[in-house]
């Protein structure tokens, strides 16, 4: 998405009075959890904090929760698909980990993105929107 990106401003530059929209879209980060290359272990699981939300009881266990905790207790979770199930320590240490990584995956595209724009003649009169 990133490469398209900056070769779409490569063409755009050649005629930068034309008026132009332009629409990256990134998909993560989601589960499934695979960010590439350098992102994959960018972030120790060991060093991830876990939510407090985690717990099977306590103030964050919903009927729905406890329901998730208790298939999983009887070993009747499916845990291969992308339905919601519930996780242990590690599953979420891990999970966490590797969503930051898909975060700073992003956060380098878009920067790489708007490194591009800044070094363009695009610059001056571009509005740049993230949501």
């Amino acid at each position: 998405m990133v490469e398209r990106t900056i070769a779409s401003l490569d063409a755009l530059e050649d005629n930068p009075e034309k008026p132009f929209f332009l629409v990256c879209s990134f998909p993560d980060p989601h589960h499934p959890f695979t960010p590439p290359g350098k992102y994959w272990d960018m972030y120790d699981p060991n060093q991830i904090e876990t939510p407090v939300s985690l717990a099977s009881n306590g103030v964050f266990a919903t009927p729905a929760l406890k329901h998730l905790h208790k298939e999983r207790a009887e070993g009747i979770a499916n845990t291969l698909g992308t339905l919601p199930y519930a996780v242990n320590e590690r599953e979420a240490r891990e999970s966490i980990a590797l969503t930051y990584g898909m975060i700073a995956m992003i956060d380098d595209g878009i920067g790489k993105i708007i490194a591009k724009l800044q070094a363009s003649k695009l610059a001056n009169d571009t509005i740049v929107i993230f949501s």
